[in-house]
C-alpha cells in the first residue's frame, strides 16, 4: 500500500488491472458486497487508486460492464436544483435522458451487451439487479420522497425496464420505431403516478 501524497502508486496498467479485478469480485461477491478496497486487493495496487480512476464504486461497475455513462450523471439532470419536481416533467426528463443515452451513436451496443450479460450469467444478474436497487432505485426514492417511496421508485424502474427491454433487446412494434416523443407520451403517464406520492393511491384502494 503506497501512503505518499499525489497519485497513488500502482503500474502504468493500474487502471485495467483494477476493471478485470473489480470483474471477478462483482461476480464473486455482488454489487453490494463488494467494497473497492476487495478490488484494490485483487488488482493487488493502493485501494485509493479506484477513487482515482473511477470515483466511486458506481463508477467502476459502470465502467466494467462498459456503460458509456454513469446513472449518476443522468440523474443529476433530472433532479437539478431548480429543476422542475412536478411528477410529469420529472417523468419526462427520464425518459428523455434514458432514449438519450441509449441511441447515442456508439452507444447502443455497448449498452445491449449489459442486458445480454444481465440474461444470460446468473452471477451478472443478480449483481446488475443489486446495481439498480442500490444506485437508481434508492437515488429515485430519496428524490421523491413521500409514502412508499421506495416502491413507488420501483414501479417506475419497471417501467423504464420494460421499455428498454421492449425497444432494444426484443424490438416488440410499435414501441420499436417509436419516436422519442412518443415513447415519451406514452410512457411519461406511467412513471409520473409512481413519481406522485398520491397518484397510485388514486387507483389502488
Amino acid at each position: 500500500m503506497n501512503s505518499s501524497r499525489g497519485r497513488p502508486r500502482g503500474g502504468s496498467d493500474a487502471r485495467q488491472r483494477l476493471i478485470d479485478a473489480a470483474r471477478v469480485r462483482f461476480e464473486a461477491d455482488g454489487y453490494a458486497n463488494t467494497s473497492m478496497r476487495s478490488v484494490a486487493r485483487e488488482a493487488g495496487v493502493d485501494h485509493a487508486m479506484v477513487n482515482y480512476y473511477f470515483g466511486s464504486k458506481q463508477g467502476l461497475f459502470a465502467e466494467v460492464l462498459a456503460i458509456a455513462y454513469s446513472p449518476q450523471a443522468v440523474f443529476d439532470e433530472i433532479f437539478a436544483p431548480g429543476a422542475s419536481r412536478d411528477p410529469m416533467r420529472m417523468a419526462e426528463r427520464l425518459l428523455v435522458g434514458l432514449l438519450t443515452v441509449w441511441e447515442e451513436q456508439g452507444s447502443r451496443g455497448q449498452m445491449l451487451e449489459v442486458v445480454r450479460q444481465a440474461a444470460m450469467n446468473d452471477a451478472m444478474r443478480t449483481t446488475t439487479a443489486e446495481f439498480v436497487g442500490t444506485e437508481i432505485v434508492r437515488r429515485i426514492s430519496g428524490e421523491i420522497k413521500g409514502p412508499d417511496a421506495r416502491r413507488r421508485a420501483a414501479g417506475a424502474g419497471a417501467v423504464v425496464s420494460g421499455l428498454v427491454f421492449g425497444r432494444y433487446v426484443l424490438g416488440v412494434e410499435p414501441l420499436a420505431s417509436m419516436s422519442t416523443r412518443d415513447v415519451v407520451r406514452t410512457l411519461a403517464p406511467m412513471i409520473a403516478m409512481q413519481l406522485d406520492p398520491s397518484g397510485v393511491a388514486r387507483f389502488v384502494r
